[in-house]
């Protein structure tokens, strides 16, 4: 079960702090699942809602 999900940003307003920039991330999830309902060889009954993985990239203005 892979529901990847890739989400750009082009020009995202920080906050300045202490000489760099935070940045306000907001993730909802509809529905979770339970391992074990996927993968039959699974014995993980939790009940597991997602994972993010957040990768910066920094372009220069010029670059597309």
């Amino acid at each position: 079960m892979d529901l990847k999900r890739t989400v750009h940003v082009s020009s995202p307003q920080g906050i300045r702090w202490k000489g760099r920039f935070l940045y306000y991330v907001n993730v909802r999830e509809n529905t979770g699942f339970i391992p074990s309902e996927h993968t039959a060889s699974s014995r993980d009954k939790r009940p597991l809602g997602v994972f993010v993985e957040i990768e910066v990239s920094i372009k220069s203005p010029s670059s597309p």
